[in-house]
């Protein structure tokens, strides 16, 4: 499990996990991958300034020799373990998912046609079409309510549109659902999505060398880059038909929950609920996103992220409810059991997500094997060590397409 430590906490063997998060933003973070080799690179990381350090239990030396340390990270992440039911449906499964993929991803790829012709026609003549864009949220809503899993599997499959696109279509679409899947109102609902739509228009207004810049930005730099709320809250408030909500969250979405962020430094009771939450949903996507300076992560790793940013940047409440609403291991993910074999989860078990139901498809030699469906909850299997899960694995890291298993 991901946890954050303190860098001074540090110790030879633990596992140094890539966060994904900017660097400009998390100038703290230290995150070079790997294990830490000796007391010499812990203070050396430290005399770097580097404050905080993303580490990974189920790796590293330094959990095989300390497991009771190990047990200690974990049992943090029992408030998540226990899923709430979901307004819409209480199981998340590959078999909802493969009911309605087809709809789905004809739904994904109008929205996306949508979404690039707006953000074109934005950068070109500074101006919104306010009736397109909620028709586009109406029609995502009224499909989030028939095919929530499909709909949100299918935009997490890589993709090869640009990021600007994709982003802001995905911020859309994952805000609805977990909007939806919260109980609010429909009202709400499209706020919130229109929101997700909005939220980095001002981008489109920065310069694009900044935005495309592969590696670190310089402080001038990300002082440029950080005008893209305020320049987004104005063309949206210049036209007088936009809802204050909306343009709130446009303005918020870089606030942190215990203040420092931007452009205000407000704190969490000044910050709209909103924007509290396109601003989770905003990180998560930018973290499971390829970027020009860096590769995306799973999903897992990212919603291991998220938990250890609330309270400090991140709405915690709503943190927690999104990692449940997502699950810890997501539908779709390929994960690796101590006893070597793979699998593809299959569905989430309610009452510990910790423990999903499986499908096992690779051996312990990584060889493809005959697909055998294991409830890691079961009685013969939750206390088994071997059916524990130590890692997952990105699809584009294996042989695996998940695809496959949907028809």
């Amino acid at each position: 499990m991901i946890r954050k430590i303190y860098t001074t906490s540090l110790k030879p063997g633990m596992y140094v996990v890539s966060t994904g998060l900017s660097r400009s933003e998390h100038p703290h973070v230290f995150s070079e991958e790997g294990e830490v080799v000796d007391a010499a690179q812990v203070d050396r990381i430290v005399s770097e300034g580097y404050l905080d350090v993303f580490i990974d239990s189920n790796k590293g030396q330094y959990f095989v020799e300390f497991p009771e340390k190990k047990k200690l990270i974990e049992r943090s992440y029992d408030i998540v373990s226990a899923k709430e039911e979901c307004q819409i449906h209480g199981v998340r499964s590959l078999k909802t998912i493969k009911k309605d993929i087809e709809e789905a991803k004809v739904v994904y790829g109008n929205s996306m046609v949508y979404v690039k012709s707006f953000l074109d026609d934005l950068r070109e003549k500074r101006k919104i079409n306010l009736e397109r864009s909620e028709e586009y949220v109406n029609e995502v809503f009224g499909n989030i309510c028939n095919n929530i899993d499909s709909l949100t599997f299918i935009s997490k499959l890589k993709t090869h549109d640009k990021y600007t696109y994709t982003h802001n279509l995905n911020v859309s679409i994952f805000s609805i659902a977990f909007a939806t899947c919260l109980g609010l109102g429909a009202e709400n609902i499209k706020i919130i999505g229109l929101s997700g739509l909005f939220h980095d228009i001002g981008k489109m207004l920065i310069d694009q060398d900044i935005l495309n810049k592969p590696g670190k930005l310089t402080l001038p730099e990300f002082e440029e880059m950080k005008k893209h709320p305020v320049i987004g809250y104005s063309l949206l408030k210049a036209d007088h038909r936009h809802q204050t909500d909306v343009c709130k969250a446009t303005l918020q979405h870089h606030e942190k929950f215990s203040g420092g962020g931007y452009p205000d430094d407000l704190k969490f009771s000044e910050i709209s609920n909103q924007a509290m939450l396109i601003s989770i949903v905003d990180v998560f996507d930018a973290l499971t996103s390829d970027r020009i300076y860096k590769p995306r992560i799973d999903l897992h790793r990212a919603l291991g992220i998220l938990f250890n940013l609330k309270g400090t940047a991140l709405n915690p409440v709503l943190v927690d409810k999104f990692i449940k609403f997502l699950g810890v291991y997501p539908v779709g993910s390929i994960v690796e059991l101590a006893n070597g074999k793979r699998a593809i989860v299959v569905e989430q078990n309610n009452l510990n997500l910790l423990r999903p139901k499986v499908r096992i498809i690779m051996d312990k030699n990584n060889k493809y094997c005959s697909a055998e469906d294991v409830d890691l909850l079961d009685e013969n299997h939750v206390d088994d060590k071997d059916f524990e899960i130590i890692e997952t694995i990105r699809a584009e890291d294996c042989r695996v397409n998940v695809m496959s298993y949907l028809y």
